[in-house]
């Protein structure tokens, strides 16, 4: 573990403070409702919380729609690009 996580964990060890550090898989430079959601569901049962999650899993679902839909556009973007190359460059 490094960054900022792992000087806030080191923090707590050497004044012997209780910590607990929850964290879920995502890509950085893309916004994921769903990993937010597994940390709160965690939250959840950890705390005995009842933090609603249905509206971060409902838009996690329409993120992973729309990247779909732009992977396949993309994909047909790079086939019309090969396409159109000379018979020498494909």
């Amino acid at each position: 573990m490094v960054g900022t996580y792992a000087m806030l964990l080191k923090h707590c060890m050497a004044h012997a403070q209780s910590s607990v550090t929850l964290l879920a898989e995502s890509y950085i430079q893309f916004p994921d409702p769903g990993a937010a959601a597994a940390v709160i569901e965690i939250l959840n049962r950890l705390l005995s919380l009842e933090v609603n999650t249905k509206n971060l899993l409902e838009e996690s679902e329409e993120i992973r729609i729309r990247n779909r839909e732009l992977m396949s556009k993309t994909q047909q973007a790079m086939q019309q690009a090969r396409e159109s190359l000379p018979g020498v460059y494909r």
